[in-house]
């Protein structure tokens, strides 16, 4: 029951796991059975934030030294591109 509330961030694997399991990938194994959550009377109007969500936030300095991502140069802003091609 617990895998209906997966958005597949990845954020528990890559940053909140300590013992460097996978947990994310258990959630999507387990989603066939979120197909069921309508059934269970979820619908996504009725998701509300979790009371906690303000306190649950990652820092991005610390998600990036995690990642190994620190030598890297973060330059921004990202911008959208167009990567249809032409017929």
């Amino acid at each position: 029951m617990a895998t209906l509330y997966c958005c597949e961030c990845n954020l528990c694997t890559m940053f909140a796991c300590p013992e460097d399991l996978d947990p994310k990938n258990v959630c999507v194994q387990g989603s066939p059975s979120r197909a069921s959550a309508d059934s269970l009377g979820r619908h996504s109007e009725s998701i509300q934030p979790h009371p906690m969500a303000e306190f649950r936030r990652v820092p991005m300095r610390r998600l990036i030294a995690k990642l190994g991502l620190g030598e890297f140069r973060n330059e921004g802003p990202l911008t959208e591109h167009n990567l249809r091609r032409a017929k």
